[in-house]
C-alpha cells in the first residue's frame, strides 16, 4: 500500500489556544512494536476502531532541531506503509504542528498517529523491517521522538476515514504527572458530548479519544490523547469564542491537570 500525499496544504491559524504542557519520555517504534495488544474488532461500511490500538508519536523540537517533512512524507511515510502493509495498519497520520503568530514554538516538530488493524502483523512487520525502518530517520531530522501505544476509547462525528490532506486538526494531550488524575470514561461520555453539542458538526467533523495501553511498569507519557478535526474553521473559530469558558469549568471533571495543545494539519496519509 503507497502512502497517498501532495505537496499542497492548508494551514490555517487557530486562535485562543497555546501549548500549556510539555512532557514524555522516547522509545522506539521497533521496541514498542512488540507491546501492541489490540487489533480491530470488525471491519465493515465504518470500520469499527474503538478499542483498536493506535500508536501516538512525537518528535521533539528543541534548539538547532531540523525536519525534513517532504522526506518524511515523500519516502518515510512510503517506506513504512510498503513494509508493514495495509493489513497491519489500516490508516497512516503525518500532522505538521501550524506555527501560530505570537505563540510560543511548538514542543513537538511533528504529530503521527499509525491506527494498528492487526497487532500481530504489525509486530511481526516490525520485527523484520524495524531496523531499516531506524536507519532512515537520520535523513529526516536529528532530534528524538516520545512513542504511546493507545487504545481508542470512544470517537464522535465522522469515521477513521473521513478526514482528508490539509485538513486542520487539533490534539489535546494529557501530560501525566505525579499524581495526576484523568478520567477516560467521563471525557468520553460527557466531555466529549459536551462539545459536540457545543461545536456541532458544522465545526468539527472527527473527534477521537484515546488512553494509554496498561503497562506492565512505569506510566505512559500521556494520560489522555485526544484529536479532534476541524470542518470548518469558521464556526469553530464562533462556537470556541461562546463556549470555551463553560468547557474549562467541565475539565476539573475528568482531569487534574491542563493539557498541551497542538493544532495541526494533516500533511501526509498512508
Amino acid at each position: 500500500m503507497k502512502s497517498l500525499n501532495t505537496g499542497n496544504s492548508r494551514e490555517s491559524t487557530f486562535t485562543r489556544r497555546e501549548m500549556l504542557r510539555s512532557t514524555g519520555q522516547g522509545v522506539t517504534l521497533a521496541a514498542l512494536a512488540s507491546a501492541v495488544g489490540c487489533s480491530t474488532a470488525g471491519m465493515g461500511e465504518r470500520e469499527n476502531i474503538v478499542g483498536s490500538t493506535c500508536l501516538t508519536i512525537l518528535y521533539r523540537n528543541g534548539d538547532n532541531v531540523t525536519f525534513d517533512y517532504d522526506y518524511y512524507r515523500d519516502n518515510h511515510l512510503t517506506l513504512i506503509m510498503e513494509r508493514y502493509g495495509n493489513d497491519a495498519i489500516s490508516r497512516y497520520e503525518m500532522h505538521k504542528p501550524i506555527v501560530m503568530p505570537g505563540a510560543p514554538p511548538s514542543p513537538y516538530v511533528l504529530h503521527v498517529n499509525i491506527y494498528i488493524r492487526d497487532a500481530e502483523a504489525f509486530a511481526a512487520a516490525g520485527a523484520e523491517h524495524g531496523e531499516e525502518v531506524a536507519a532512515d530517520v537520520p535523513n529526516f531530522t536529528n532530534t528524538g521522538l516520545v512513542v504511546q501505544n493507545d487504545i481508542i476509547w470512544g470517537e464522535s462525528g465522522g469515521d477513521l476515514h473521513s478526514t482528508e490532506l490539509g485538513q486542520t486538526c487539533m490534539a489535546i494531550l494529557y501530560p501525566h504527572e505525579e499524581g495526576a488524575t484523568f478520567d477516560p470514561d467521563y471525557y468520553r461520555d460527557k466531555h466529549m458530548t459536551l462539545i459536540m453539542d457545543l461545536y456541532g458538526r458544522e465545526a468539527i467533523r472527527r473527534f477521537e479519544v484515546r488512553k494509554p495501553a496498561p503497562l506492565p511498569q512505569g506510566n505512559a507519557p500521556f494520560m489522555g490523547c485526544i484529536n479532534f478535526y476541524i470542518e470548518d474553521q469558521a464556526a469553530f473559530d464562533a462556537a470556541g469564542a461562546e463556549h470555551t469558558e463553560t468547557l474549562v469549568a467541565d475539565v476539573p471533571n475528568f482531569s487534574s491537570v491542563l493539557p498541551m495543545v497542538i493544532p495541526s494539519v494533516i500533511y501526509g496519509i498512508g
